[in-house]
């Protein structure tokens, strides 16, 4: 091989000839000296003319160089007798181009030259050894197979040369590849030329510019066109077919083209737009938006998908807002609607927005837009804004408040709520002396009281309810010293409300007024209120809200007010009487109780009304016409002064009784959303007055658990109280039983509605049960069954049964069933004896009756062990709810009747067992099994279930399976209790083996997928073998039938392995009885190990992996079994992490990375041995795998893998292992620990949801504690990473603090608790905006993690 150097070079230089070139050497060195002189010339000349930029002033500078060059050369050229007629027909036409304007000429001379002449091989030779140094030897390669080819030396002496006869590569193939090569590099510096002229910069320049980022795109097509075109010449010099390819390729365009037209128009107006370049970044324009018209705005970007305009007078957003709300077209309303998101977000909405609101002729529609973009701007982005400009920003706010103080009130609002952000985000400081209230009351002083009123009274509104609001992006520690500061000047506001309404001359005006005073009593609470209970009392503002209960035109606002008051006089945490607030108490009970007599007649009137209502028009006058929400709000009034007073009222003195008496009165309002605001009352009072158990709860509007009030009372108080108290509660009962009796057009209702009366009954439930524990169980069943009673009687007489009646009876008898402890109690006894007595027609009642059957079971059981109870008596009750199995409605109650008769009373059961399991047999073909009627081997079981249990579903077979089977545990001696076992698996055994020939079988290649559909009887049938597993408590037993069971589930999964469904019902079912036999199932375990990796492996299903963690639980704990289970263990691993390598595949198999790592947890809990004994082989690819998982979405995924790492660091993991232990640990970690230290970081940034923060605690304190100063480290590093617009150094600082202290174990009780509260901080600190949270995200993430949330 000879290359020949040029320009520089004065001689060739040889390299490494081969032998074959020996003889030949001179020849070619003179042919190749001549060739070199005349690239000298001619390469040059191309260089220019290939390189010279469509920018005319490149030509005109390039031309004097290019005909100096030529000039001087032409001599030369003239000189050379091997001169081709490619080299001098190229060297007339660069003589030609040095005149020239324009490249165009000689690009069109180019083309033609190459392509007819035939003979491009010396001209891109002669071209490429001169320009481009690299590729020299491609150039000279192809002179030499030229020459090689015009001495005649032939392909035979080439392929001997090159290999042999199995060289697919001739010379002449070469040469075509190499001339394809040097072709392609021309395109590829044309391309670059063309795209310098086009961007009008230099491509170093433009690759940095967001503008041209079009343009890059554009590059990189370019590129990939002259890639592919050099392909395409390249296979076609190789004989390569391509037409295939060519064709393939044309169908996808096609394809892709069809199904993207509107992309591919505006990618085509893009590139247009780039081309042509008819305006650029900085021109004013008007452009189309459609269906608005012209939308006129400055250039701010130019993009290949879209043109961004910046607004200059509005006219954009206008547009945009009349297309969103007039517009009849819905995607134009979606454009504009994705065209106004955006604006929002952008910085001019700042100045916009404000010149719309500044504008008095624009529509409220845009008024109020631009009020709210003011406010979310204030809430979100304040941080965008440069330091100087508050000042500007609050005055500018404040004008447009006063501005709009006559306008509509939305846009008040909204620009108050921006106020309102201003004041989160300044410091008080900085608002001058007496914080932003004292600000803004100097500012509106100077205002005419017409306009300063309104916004005085909207943003004292405001203030308050905003001061805890997390809308606002701001430091947590901030927005508490904002919510410190704000109720530091309650007095300040009292003050100016109490001027304001001093000033008000109207209704609206007073109610605002009262509704400032309400949100400013609940900023304070109980503890930070500036005046005494007596100031309070006398307070204008407290005279103002009570006196406004008897006007109707401010009752609603005065009724907020009064309830703030009424809770401003107990502890905020407690609900503890503040004794210093008595005189307020003093003042507003009295005013409450007064409206009882106005509640009462709206009670009547209500009632009066109601069709076919016993009760008389009431003709009593008032002064008021109260309608339901009057009524309402006077019921609130009671159950707010009930429940903040409970522990006065618990003293059951008679000047406590009244509020006790109001709530009765609300407990009988006809309206159950009305009555039932009473029933947290009660619920509180019952709690009292009953022996306590458990701290009393608190009011219901408090989150914090209340601390339980000291003891005041001994044993014999509380029964005074609870005496004192127990008419109170039998008249609630008694109104309550009332309630329940379903109207007789029930049977017209929907479905919502029959929800709806579930709910309520439901509640009135409830509130039975509080009851019974005041006034016991035998006087509260009294008064329950009184009007069963009365209905008997009716009966006796000969009038119709009312089962409506009888069922609200029973279902009350049923609710109190908690408070049965007597087993003497004749009343319940005589009332079971009963049940079955009843007319059975009705579904309804034989539903409650069942549940009445339900409930009382255990009593029922206890009354037989004390023989207070007839034996026969389970036996009539059992009938009773057999029979309700033949119908869909009631088949649910009772299968759970009959679970508790055979739980509680299973003794007493035994004369009907035989009919017991002829009730199991036949319950075997209910529900989705009865398409096995015929295939089983009882047929007489089969067509009972047909007629008797038709109206049964999966659900209620389960159940009764799982109840014979307890029955046949209590009813079966010991020793026979094993063939009694049998003969329940027997039936089911017998059906398994009749469907599995039917199932498709894989290894013929018969598919399995979509079992489920195809056998619908299928997984029910399997989840009955489930249910006897499950339901036998001693483990020899269970062992027993799993056994028995093992061989036909294993065969069922072989077969069904690829529907998910099934193979999910087996596994549970194998599941079932591995965890009931223990240790028991020890013979059944080398087959289980055996099995289980493979039919993993078959179907990568989840609960294999489960299965196995029971095995480990079971028998992890014995060494001696090391041998069996680790092999399965790594395999099992081996297995699983297979296609985990990134967070995308994990989140698509969240089931199966649940498990795994639940398979590793309890590994390392039972047997650690096993998992980190040298070189802990699966230990690293685990770890991978937990990391990622850290920051799926998947809740339990994502808690194993933090739990995961908790269980590896503690130190009693490394109990019992071999010495080398930790170090192999450590080896794993090590490696690990920095990136996943950055991770458990970027889940506390906002990966994932705030409720796993506290998992990340633990998780990260596991990690300090075990690595110590290299996990500081790891801490310091990721923290360092972060950007300050996301967090300060102080805030790291912090959390290096408190995880210093977690490292040094200076921590009393859980150690993560230690990192909870800085670590959940320092989550709402990151998480404050959303900007702020990406910034730390795509700081704390690894590169390949970015676009898996977005952040590329």
């Amino acid at each position: 091989m000879v290359v020949a150097r040029s320009a520089a070079a004065s001689a060739p230089e040889p390299v490494l000839q081969p032998s074959w070139l020996q003889a030949h050497a001179d020849e070619l060195r003179t042919e190749q000296a001549a060739w070199a002189e005349q690239a000298l010339s001619l390469g040059f000349a191309a260089a220019v003319c290939v390189l010279v930029s469509l920018n005319a002033a490149w030509v005109a500078g390039a031309a004097a160089a290019l005909q100096a060059s030529l000039a001087s050369n032409l001599d030369t050229l003239a000189k050379l007798s091997s001169v081709d007629l490619v080299s001098r027909e190229f060297a007339k036409a660069a003589a030609v181009f040095v005149g020239a304007a324009s490249l165009r000429p000689a690009l069109i001379w180019l083309n033609s030259l190459i392509w007819k002449t035939g003979a491009h091989a010396p001209f891109v030779g002669s071209l490429l050894c001169a320009v481009e140094p690299p590729l020299r030897v491609a150039g000279l390669t192809v002179w030499v197979l030229h020459a090689m080819r015009a001495k005649g030396i032939s392909h035979d002496l080439f392929a001997m040369v090159t290999g042999g006869n199995g060289c697919a590569v001739s010379a002449m193939h070469l040469d075509e590849l190499m001339s394809t090569a040097v072709l392609s590099w021309v395109l590829l510096r044309l391309k670059g030329v063309l795209l310098s002229g086009m961007m009008g910069q230099g491509s170093a320049s433009a690759s940095g510019s967001k503008a041209n980022r079009p343009m890059r795109l554009l590059d990189a097509a370019l590129s990939a066109a002259c890639v592919l075109i050099g392909l395409a010449y390249c296979s076609e010099a190789m004989a390569l077919p391509m037409s295939r390819a060519i064709t393939s390729l044309g169908a996808f365009g096609l394809i892709i083209g069809l199904a993207s037209q509107e992309l591919a128009s505006n990618l085509v107006g893009g590139f247009s737009i780039l081309l042509t370049q008819p305006f650029a970044v900085g021109d004013e324009i008007a452009a189309p938006l459609p269906g608005v018209g012209l939308v006129r705005g400055v250039v701010e970007d130019v993009g290949l998908m879209r043109t961004t305009l910046t607004g200059t007078d509005g006219s954009p957003l206008l547009s945009a807002l009349s297309a969103l709300y007039h517009h009849d077209d819905p995607k134009v309303k979606d454009e504009a609607d994705r065209w106004l998101e955006t604006w929002q977000q952008s910085t001019e909405a700042w100045s916009v927005a404000d010149g719309v609101l500044h504008d008095a002729g624009s529509s409220l529609e845009a008024q109020y837009f631009c009020a709210q973009t003011l406010r979310t701007k204030v809430q979100r982005d304040f941080e965008e804004l440069p330091p100087n400009t508050m000042d500007s920003l609050r005055n500018s706010l404040l004008a447009l408040l006063i501005k709009h103080s006559s306008g509509k009130p939305p846009v008040r609002t909204q620009l108050c709520l921006a106020l309102a952000a201003v004041c989160v985000h300044v410091p008080a400081a900085l608002w001058g002396e007496g914080g932003a209230l004292q600000w803004f009351g100097s500012k509106l002083a100077a205002v005419p009281p017409e306009a300063a009123l309104p916004c005085l009274l909207e943003l004292l509104t405001v203030l308050p309810q905003e001061a805890n609001s997390h809308k606002v992006a701001v430091r947590p520690e901030r927005r508490r010293d904002h919510a410190n500061e704000l109720a530091s000047s309650t007095g300040l506001a009292l003050q100016m409300l109490t001027q304001c309404l001093s000033a008000s001359s109207g209704d609206r005006t007073k109610d605002q007024t009262l509704e400032a005073f309400g949100a400013w009593l609940r900023l304070a609470g109980g503890r930070r209120l500036p005046l005494e209970g007596t100031q309070l009392a006398v307070h204008p503002l407290t005279r103002a809200a009570l006196a406004g209960l008897s006007s109707a035109d401010t009752f609603y606002a005065c009724v907020e007010a009064v309830c703030e008051l009424i809770w401003v006089t107990v502890d905020p945490d407690t609900a503890a009487i503040n004794e210093a607030m008595m005189p307020l108490i003093q003042v507003l009970v009295p005013e409450v109780m007064k409206l009882r007599g106005r509640f009462a007649i709206a009670a009547r009137r209500l009632a009066s009304e109601a069709p076919g209502s016993p009760v008389p028009p009431d003709d009593a006058t008032d002064d008021f016409d109260d309608d339901e929400d009057t009524a309402k709000g006077m019921a609130r009034l009671f159950a707010e002064a009930g429940e903040a007073y409970i522990f006065l009222i618990a003293r059951a003195t008679p000047e406590v009784a009244p509020p006790a008496e109001a709530m009765l009165e609300v407990a009988a309002y006809p309206n159950f959303s009305i009555a039932s605001m009473s029933f947290q009352f009660w619920a509180k009072l019952a709690r009292q007055l009953r022996p306590r158990t458990r701290p009393p709860d608190g009011p219901t509007r408090f989150s914090a658990p209340p601390l339980p009030p000291p003891p005041d009372a001994t044993e014999e108080e509380r029964v005074r109280r609870a005496t004192f108290y127990r008419p109170a509660f039998e008249k609630l009962v008694v109104q309550t039983r009332g309630r329940l009796r379903y109207p007789s057009n029930w049977g017209s209702w929907s479905r919502e509605e029959h929800m709806d009366f579930r709910r309520q009954r439901m509640d009135m439930a409830d509130t039975l049960e509080d009851a019974a524990g005041v006034v016991g169980f035998g006087r509260c069943l009294q008064l329950l069954l009184q009007p069963l009673h009365a209905l008997s009687a009716g009966v006796a007489q000969g009038q119709p049964f009312d089962w409506r009646s009888a069922e609200a009876v029973l279902f009350c008898v049923r609710s109190v069933a908690k408070h049965c402890t007597d087993t003497c109690d004749t009343q319940l006894r005589d009332l079971l004896r009963a049940l079955p007595q009843l007319p059975a027609t009705e579904t309804q009642l034989l539903y409650t009756v069942c549940h009445v059957i339900a409930q009382y079971s255990p009593w029922l059981g206890a009354a037989l062990n004390a023989r207070t109870a007839e034996p026969e008596m389970p036996q009539l009750l059992l009938n009773m709810a057999v029979s309700a199995l033949s119908r869909t409605e009631s088949a649910g109650a009772g299968a759970k009747a009959l679970a508790q008769l055979c739980d509680h009373c299973g003794p007493a059961l035994l004369p009907v067992m035989d009919s017991l399991m002829a009730l199991y047999r036949s319950a075997l073909y209910a529900g989705a099994c009865g398409q096995l009627a015929g295939r089983g081997s009882d047929g007489e079981a089969a067509a009972a279930a047909r007629t008797r249990l038709h109206g049964m579903n999966d659900d209620d077979v389960h159940m009764l399976v799982g109840a014979v089977c307890s029955a046949t545990q209590r009813c079966v001696s010991p020793e026979r209790l094993g063939p009694a076992a049998a003969s329940l698996m027997q039936p089911l055994m017998d059906l398994l083996q009749h469907v599995l020939p039917l199932l498709p079988d894989p290894a013929q290649g018969q598919p399995s997928a979509g079992l489920s559909k195809a056998f619908p009887y299928l997984a029910p049938l399997v989840d009955r073998v489930a249910t006897v597993l499950q339901s036998f408590t001693r483990p020899d037993i269970t062992a027993q039938l799993v056994t028995w069971a093992w061989p036909a589930l294993d065969a069922l999964v072989v077969r069904v392995g690829a529907d998910a469904q099934v193979t999910e019902r087996a596994c549970r079912a194998l599941r079932y009885g591995i965890k009931g036999s223990g240790q028991a199932v020890s013979g059944l375990l080398p087959q289980l190990l055996d099995a289980l990796p493979q039919r993993f492996r078959a179907t990568r299903h989840p609960a294999f992996l489960y299965i196995f963690s029971e095995l480990v639980k079971i028998f992890g704990a014995e060494p001696g079994r090391d041998v069996l289970l680790a092999p399965v263990l790594q395999a099992l691993l081996a297995d699983a992490t297979v296609g985990l390598t990134g967070l995308r595949q994990l989140e698509s198999q969240p089931d199966l990375v649940d498990d795994v790592l639940l398979l590793v947890y309890r590994s390392l809990g039972y047997c650690p041995r096993i998992m980190l004994s040298p070189p802990a082989a699966s230990l690293p690819g685990m770890l991978n795998v937990a990391m990622l998982g850290t920051l799926m979405q998947h809740r339990e995924a994502c808690c194993s893998s933090l739990t995961l790492f908790v269980r590896l660091l503690e130190p009693r993991t490394l109990e019992g292992c071999s010495p080398g232990a930790a170090d192999a640990r450590t080896a794993a970690l090590l490696p690990r620990g920095p990136t996943l230290t950055r991770l458990l970081l970027a889940g506390v940034a906002g990966c994932v949801p705030f409720s796993r923060v506290t998992d990340i605690a633990d998780a990260l304190t596991a990690v300090l504690k075990a690595c110590g100063p290299t996990g500081m480290q790891w801490l310091r590093d990721a923290l360092q990473l972060l950007p300050s617009a996301a967090v300060a150094a102080s805030d790291c600082t912090v959390l290096l603090t408190a995880a210093s202290v977690v490292c040094a174990g200076d921590t009393m009780g859980r150690p993560a608790a230690a990192l909870d509260g800085p670590l959940s901080e320092f989550a709402e600190l990151c998480r404050r905006t959303k900007r702020c949270s990406q910034a730390a995200q795509r700081a704390l993430l690894p590169p390949e993690l970015l676009p898996e949330f977005g952040l590329q």
